[in-house]
Order: structure tokens, then sequence, then C-alpha cells
């Protein structure tokens, strides 16, 4: 069964179908997640700080708005989710301590730490790998990009992905899903010119161990918004 992440554009959409239904007040647009068994899930946070899971069911039943608490230091900007499976799912949020937070569907918040010692800069990103490992990107505040892993059992494991030349600016965006070579990814995010740039990782590699790294092209935002002004 492919395992996917739908990412803003999808949340966005979903989130203007709850604006209709009973719903915090929002003070961030959060993200969704299908779980592969036509079931999706939209997590935000609250004007009071605390993070929401609402999810929708086949046929278009909605759930009730579920909170999820959050750190001890507090949230600041937009949670990200991921499905394990139909019932077990991962959370990450960047705390006021600037560093990542997560938590499952049964545990508590617990601290996923910073980037090698830098402090997040955007909102996290997150999927899952075929084997139910938790996957949350990030952008630190030396514009770098990196991603933490979590296991079933809860090991944590950093590692860095490079940005594209000059730095990303933005936060990334990942998705995940299985195929016919096996497992694979990719992430996307912003460079230092406003253009779209993008990453794979197949074949337990990323693209970016080419030297120098392999960051692809995918279009020049700022076109593309000043053709939506015209």
């Amino acid at each position: 069964m492919a395992q996917g992440t739908a990412r803003r554009g999808w949340a966005t959409a979903c989130l203007l179908i709850v604006v209709a239904t009973l719903m915090p007040p929002l003070l961030t647009a959060g993200s969704a997640a299908a779980d592969g068994n036509n079931k999706l899930s939209v997590v935000v946070r609250g004007n009071d700080g605390e993070v929401y899971l609402k999810t929708v069911f086949e046929g278009g039943s909605w759930g009730d708005w579920i909170p999820k608490g959050r750190p001890q230091v507090g949230v600041v900007g937009g949670p990200a989710i991921a499905y394990r499976s139909d019932d077990e799912y991962v959370i990450f949020v960047q705390g006021d301590d600037n560093a990542l937070w997560y938590r499952t569907m049964t545990s508590d918040w617990t601290l996923a730490g910073k980037p090698f010692g830098r402090n997040l800069a955007y909102d996290p990103d997150a999927t899952m790998w075929s084997d139910g490992t938790a996957a949350a990107f990030v952008t630190d505040n030396n514009n770098q990009i990196s991603y933490v892993t979590v296991t079933t059992d809860g090991t944590l494991t950093w590692t860095p992905i490079a940005a594209p030349f000059g730095g990303a600016t933005s936060g990334p965006s990942a998705v995940s899903w299985n195929d016919t070579d096996g497992f694979s990814a990719r992430v996307f995010t912003r460079d230092q010119n406003g253009e779209l740039r993008s990453v794979s990782y197949s074949h337990n590699t990323w693209s970016t161990g080419a030297s120098p790294p392999t960051w692809e092209w995918w279009g020049d935002l700022r076109a593309t918004r000043r053709a939506e002004v015209s």
C-alpha cells in the first residue's frame, strides 16, 4: 500500500471546508496527511497555542476536533503530520525554544532537538518511510535543510541534506511513496532567488550525494506570481 503525505495545497483546501464546521479559531493553517486508507487528517494550531486534529473519513464525514496539547515550551508556527498506519500518526511542531518536538497518537510531546545545534527557521514538514519511520524536514537559521527520523521504537536520527546554492529561503515540503524501484521521496524548497528547487531520494541515497549537490530546478515562483497578478 502506498504511503504518502498530502501537503499544503490539499491542507488549505480542506481547511476552507472546515471553516463552515465547528472549529477552534486558527492562528496558523497547519497541514494535512492521508493514511493510505481513504482518510485525511488536518492538524492546526489554535489561537490558544494548542494543537488540534480533525479527520475526514471516506464518504466525506468529519470527526470532532481533538485537542493534542502542546510542548511544555509552547508552539511556534504550524504543525505537520504523517501517518504510520490507519491508527497511528506522528505530529511535529516547532517549539518556542526553536527546537523540534513530536508526539504520536498515544505518547505525549517529546523533544526531537535541533538540527546540529541550529535553531529552526520555518515550520517543519513530515512524511513517512515505508517501514513506519516518521521523517520531519526542517530549514534551520543557517538556511540549510536537515531531517530527523523517528522509528517505531522512538530512536531519533538527524541527517543533513544541505540546500540549494545560496541556501533555502522557505521551509521544506516533502512527499514519499512506494514504487516499482522501492521506497522513494522528494523534498522541495525555495532558493535565494525565489525559485523552486527539489531533491530526490531513492535506493537509500539522496541526489544531494553528488558533488556538487544536485538540487533540480522546478520553476521561477516569482514569474508565476507575476502572471497571477496580471
